[in-house]
């Protein structure tokens, strides 16, 4: 697949390749080789994640003024036409906001808040070290910054010989820049394992005995985002950004590290946990496997909800009848089994990227899960209860429309379908609206 990007990428800009190494990137040394070098994987690491021609072509030029990590220009800042007429003004612009990025100042913003560098969108500061001027970013450039930052790191970390200090540092602007990543790209951060500890390890600054929590934000009503399958890490990136409207608990469940381990997923021991780790009155957000405990909790404990909103929980006994639904739930089984013909389809429907650290913990927890099947759900005393509940889904499986369309039906909730994003639909480009509506509405 490298083959065929690098292909794609010399035959479609072959001019502008000539050009930076006619200004030298060819001949300055860079980890991994030359400067033109990690140029190209990094261009390429851009088009594979989906990034569009733009943002493609600002990573084959992201050190063309250089940065103040590297601060070897290919082109001067007084004469930025040479490169705008090259690439084009939106890439260039994204070029020019990359080297004169000043970190130090954001580092300065990291120290005062973890996530201030990328999550207040319009509002968080940037300094451009070429002019001393402030500036703020829109929300489609926060974004390309993220993902080209995200790529021009991972670069570093697998051509350099980067001490343990620096993966943190690294893992650190990532879990910052978590909120602005594409999946493609928060995946690939967390492929590197010496790099996904480290990500692990800056995120999850307290807890309690068994599970390891993130708390984000200081102010706002109290929000606990539950995950499923997938790691908090992989699930909830995007919803750093709420720091700014709530305050945040992001808990590990048990058998996630750095929770306490555990021998298999297990809803019934979910129950108790999130029970005891949420804030005393808190609005839920539960996704997957984590719906199916967090149903079961607010049943048990409706009080101690502001909220529910429950992502495609695999409720398999409130439905059935519905055969191809029934059907989900035995590719679910068979997973757990380790039945080699399941993995590719289980995957496959649960958005979980195959080979990623995660994914492997979660066919670990899987063998021999507790089956949600298993799950009761006392519908009519929730309804009683007049917990305002809301049901979303990701409208990439009939069968789990369905499931979502009756489960709303029955308990009189509002009913949420964010296409974009299949299973993963808290990274659906409007779910943290859609959630800020909901929890203020309350």
């Amino acid at each position: 697949m490298m083959h065929d990007s690098q292909t794609h990428l010399e035959s479609n800009y072959p001019d502008l390749i000539a050009l930076l190494g006619a200004r030298g990137a060819e001949t300055i040394p860079h980890p991994g080789g030359t400067l033109l070098a990690h140029l190209r994987r990094t261009a390429r690491r851009l088009e594979s994640w989906g990034g569009g021609r733009e943002l493609v072509v600002a990573g084959l030029c992201h050190a063309a003024y250089g940065t103040q990590g590297f601060p070897t220009p290919l082109f001067g800042v007084a004469n930025r036409e040479v490169l705008r007429d090259a690439i084009g003004d939106e890439a260039e612009a994204i070029v020019y906001a990359y080297c004169a990025l000043d970190r130090a100042h954001q580092r300065a913003l990291l120290d005062a808040d973890s996530s201030a560098v990328w999550a207040s969108v319009g509002t968080c500061e940037m300094r451009d070290r070429f002019s001393g001027e402030y500036w703020s970013a829109s929300e489609q450039m926060r974004r390309q910054l993220a993902e080209l930052s995200v790529a021009n790191e991972l670069d570093v970390v697998e051509n350099g010989n980067l001490s343990g200090e620096g993966l943190e540092a690294i893992a650190r602007m990532i879990n910052a820049a978590g909120p602005w990543l594409s999946q493609a790209a928060w995946s690939a951060a967390g492929a590197d394992t010496r790099l996904c500890d480290a990500l692990v390890a800056g995120a999850a600054p307290s807890g309690d005995v068994d599970l390891a929590y993130r708390d984000l934000g200081s102010s706002g009503p109290r929000v606990l985002l539950w995950h499923g399958g997938g790691g908090p890490e992989m699930t909830w990136s995007r919803q750093h950004a709420l720091a700014s409207s709530f305050e945040l608990r992001i808990p590990w469940r048990r058998g996630c590290s750095p929770s306490v381990s555990a021998p298999r997923a297990d809803w019934g021991a979910d129950v108790l946990d999130l029970l005891r780790v949420m804030p005393e009155r808190a609005h839920v957000v539960a996704h997957s496997y984590g719906g199916v405990s967090a149903m079961v909790a607010a049943t048990i404990a409706p009080q101690r909800f502001g909220s529910l909103v429950v992502l495609e929980a695999p409720l398999w006994s409130l439905t059935p009848d519905d055969l191809e639904l029934q059907q989900l739930a035995a590719l679910g089984r068979a997973f757990a089994n380790g039945a080699p013909e399941a993995r590719a389809a289980f995957l496959a429907l649960a958005a979980l990227p195959d080979g990623h650290p995660q994914t492997a913990r979660t066919e670990r927890l899987a063998r021999n899960f507790r089956d949600p099947g298993e799950a009761r759900i006392d519908i009519e005393r929730l309804k009683r209860s007049g917990l305002r509940i809301a049901i979303g889904s990701g409208a990439h499986n009939a069968a789990i429309e369905r499931s979502s369309d009756a489960l709303s039906e029955r308990l009189e909730a509002e009913r949420w379908v964010l296409p974009g994003a299949g299973h993963a639909v808290p990274r659906q480009v409007e779910f943290n609206d859609r959630l800020r509506t909901f929890v203020g509405a309350g």
